[in-house]
């Protein structure tokens, strides 16, 4: 059992590993060995000479050349020929386990000597033989392991970089030297970027950073460095750098190994160029802030005939005023009091007009969108001075129901007066076409208690079907006869925009759209 199961078992698992031709030669080189040496010390070859009872234990090199050269199926096979030779010599009575006659019968004085040599060699060698073809294979496991991995880096095309906790960098992949336009001895061992100012005093001057960080962008990086270095260790920003090619806009995730004291050893960061994504962006809000110029401008030469007639009354008034008041000082009949307050209604309704035309203009003005904390009363009251003249001729009364104080949002307020007052308009018309007995539209503004301010637009007119709240802000579906079907797909591309949302509902009362946006942080109430 002790020579033949372990050859058996190793030859019935590892049987079809051939043999290079190199090691072929090896392998006959170590069996002539072992069996030399074998016969040797159990054939009783040297014991003339060499009396020494250890002698056995010579084959232990030959275990071990066995172990480390080939593998458990080679050492199973020397210690099986070792074995077989020394039983048989010893069987005839040769070797340092030899055996006597003793009234014709044959004394195994040794036996059991000889059983322990064998579990000895046999185990140390085929247990040393399992571990180093174990630790082969763990050699082989991360040979292939950091090849992949040297692959994964060095073809990707993020931006990977590793830096210690003060920020020195350890290690770049090719693909961000290559970006930066880097060597590794010029990068190794320098800051990735100095996001706070060097501290007050510092005799040494700083080495200089890798990247140059957009001072737009400073305070954003500085607070994921922050992030990283805390629990949970994650951080991620985007932020502009300067390259070879100009500002780009990189992506970074960031994550921090940590060490036994549980604070930050080494951060890992992957970078991703999304220069053209934000690109991209900034065409897409252009795009929009001009089609919603477009809107407003077309809005506002739909009302133009009720608008003219809003500032036509208080020219109406002006005219007859000043007409009398010549009259009257030609004909001496007017004192300084009756001249005085005649000027002061004409003044008065003056800048009543001017007021209307002041709304007009700031209402289709095309600048930049100026996003800041908007009070909902202001927004409402806005809506209603532009819609009011288009409500009035179509007899249609406008309602609102605003709490006080009103909640503030955060929004650009001409563009979000653009969503309301699309809304409004489309109620008014809405009443007019079905020619509805009730003619009311209901602006309401109300806290969600979410983090949002929603504003809800109410008509009495026929409402939607299940087809139209399903198609009502899809780009060119109109329910007007002659509409063009933009207005309401502006409006929810512009409730997007701020991070909110537009949408409808619809029952026997008529319809009703929902506008949800962003409540003002407190910082920004403070600064409004």
């Amino acid at each position: 059992m002790l020579l033949l199961v372990p050859t058996a078992l190793v030859w019935l698992r590892n049987a079809c590993e051939p043999l290079a031709v190199r090691q072929r030669f090896e392998a006959a080189a170590l069996y002539g060995v072992a069996v030399l040496l074998c016969l040797a010390v159990f054939g009783g070859l040297v014991r003339p000479m060499l009396a020494v009872e250890s002698l056995p234990y010579a084959l232990f090199p030959v275990m071990f050349w066995a172990a480390i050269r080939f593998g458990p199926r080679e050492t199973a096979s020397v210690f099986l020929v070792s074995g077989l030779i020394a039983i048989a010599c010893t069987a005839k009575g040769q070797g340092p386990f030899s055996s006597a006659m003793i009234s014709g019968r044959l004394v195994l004085e040794h036996l059991m000597s000889l059983y322990v040599f064998l579990c000895v060699l046999g185990g140390t060698g085929l247990l040393f033989a399992a571990g180093q073809r174990q630790l082969t294979a763990s050699k082989a496991a991360l040979r292939a392991s950091e090849e992949q991995y040297r692959l994964l880096v060095e073809n990707q095309t993020e931006l990977v970089v590793r830096f210690d906790a003060h920020g020195l960098v350890t290690f770049a992949s090719p693909s961000f030297m290559q970006f930066f336009g880097v060597q590794p001895g010029e990068i190794l061992g320098r800051p990735l970027a100095r996001l706070q100012p060097d501290e007050a005093g510092a005799h040494e001057p700083a080495p200089a950073t890798i990247l140059q960080v957009h001072e737009d962008d400073r305070a954003a990086a500085d607070a994921a460095w922050c992030s990283v270095c805390r629990a949970p260790f994650l951080g991620g920003v985007e932020m502009r750098v300067m390259t070879p090619a100009g500002w780009r806009w990189i992506a970074w995730s960031a994550r921090a190994t940590t060490c036994a004291a549980g604070t930050a050893e080494s951060v890992i960061a992957v970078g991703r160029d999304v220069t053209d994504r934000h690109r991209a962006e900034e065409q897409a809000r252009q795009h929009l802030q001009q089609l919603a110029h477009v809107g407003r401008v077309s809005s506002m030469g739909e009302m133009a005939s009720a608008i003219a007639h809003e500032i036509n009354q208080p020219l109406t008034v002006i005219a007859n005023y000043t007409s009398a008041c010549v009259r009257m000082l030609r004909a001496g009949k007017m004192g300084e009091e009756e001249a005085l307050g005649a000027m002061q209604r004409v003044a008065a309704e003056a800048e009543r007009a001017g007021e209307i035309v002041r709304k007009m203009r700031g209402f289709v003005r095309g600048e930049e969108s100026q996003i800041g904390a908007v009070d909902t009363a202001f927004l409402v009251a806005e809506v209603l001075r532009l819609a009011g003249p288009e409500a009035r001729q179509s007899q249609v009364a406008l309602e609102t129901d605003c709490p006080t104080p009103a909640p503030q949002v955060l929004a650009d307020s001409i563009q979000i007066q653009q969503v309301l007052l699309n809304l409004v308009r489309n109620a008014v018309e809405a009443i007019n076409s079905a020619e509805c007995e009730e003619r009311r539209v209901r602006i309401r503004t109300r806290a969600d208690g979410e983090g949002g301010v929603e504003i809800t637009v109410s008509d009495t007119g026929p409402g939607l079907d299940a087809e139209g709240l399903e198609k009502v802000f899809d780009a060119f579906f109109t329910t007007k006869a002659d509409g063009i079907g933009i207005g309401l797909a502006l409006s929810r591309s512009i409730a997007d925009a701020h991070g909110g949302r537009l949408w409808a509902s619809s029952d026997a009362r008529g319809a009703t759209f929902h506008l949800r946006l962003p409540a003002a942080p407190e910082h920004e109430l403070a600064e409004h």
